[in-house]
């Protein structure tokens, strides 16, 4: 809205603000409704059965679904309404105001696969970083239990998972391959944290920890480890004694 008024006062077309032009907050609904009437019929996607009539009666405000309230630049093709927007109340939760299956708002004709899961590396190595920087977009299409159903646990990682119980060290002690399924980039993960005098080139750890227990003191290794965890490897044995065999005669 405010670029068409720029336009209109300026007698600029492109409606590119000016240093001279003083912007105007954010405008009212009345100002919309000179022209449009809540109530007219209004030009969508063929896969869309959004009912706008309904919506303007319900939430009695133009930008609680418009994100844009001004007629976007036509060679820009800026939407009136994201989807984003709807989720402020749509939702696939139980506490949701209203449903967010696709079906309610998209017809059968929908193609819901977003333009990024399209990469080829979407699943390998780029989800991740889009669901840490804004998981609601997510949210949208994929339910709570998503995540877990792939990953093995809850995605992303909780506040407690570095030193919290149950954190990374129970989980990934009992089932390593769980980490190993996203952390993939150093042969031995835990090394990366924990070991970080480790040399790759040098083979694991096991075989240089004594140079670095040397070097650190046994102190080191008990900040993670009980007083017992080198004593099942140094003393005692887990290797099983073959039993006797009786004589053939």
């Amino acid at each position: 809205m405010q670029r068409d008024f720029r336009a209109h006062f300026s007698g600029d077309p492109s409606g590119i603000p000016r240093a001279s032009l003083i912007t105007t907050p954010t405008i009212p609904d009345s100002r919309c409704l000179q022209c449009h009437d809540l109530s007219r019929p209004i030009t969508v996607r063929s896969d869309l059965v959004i009912k706008h009539a309904e919506h303007a009666k319900r939430n009695n405000s133009c930008i609680s679904c418009h994100l844009w309230t001004a007629h976007p630049v036509p060679e820009t093709e800026r939407a009136l309404l994201l989807m984003s927007r709807c989720f402020t109340c749509h939702g696939r939760t139980a506490g949701a105001k209203a449903p967010g299956t696709c079906i309610t708002c998209h017809s059968g004709e929908f193609n819901g696969r977003p333009e990024s899961h399209k990469s080829p590396t979407w699943q390998t190595a780029l989800h991740g970083k889009a669901a840490l920087t804004n998981k609601q977009p997510c949210s949208m299409c994929h339910e709570t239990t998503f995540c877990r159903n792939c990953h093995g646990l809850d995605m992303p990682h909780p506040a407690t998972w570095v030193k919290g119980k149950p954190g990374h060290s129970t989980i990934g002690a009992a089932d390593p391959h769980i980490c190993a399924k996203c952390h993939t980039q150093k042969p031995d993960l835990c090394s990366m944290c924990h070991h970080q005098d480790q040399q790759s080139t040098k083979g694991p750890w096991l075989t240089q920890h004594p140079a670095m227990v040397d070097k650190r003191g046994a102190a080191f290794c008990m900040q993670c480890h009980t007083d017992l965890f080198c004593f099942d490897c140094h003393v005692a044995s887990h290797v099983d004694t073959p039993k006797p065999q009786p004589l053939t005669p």
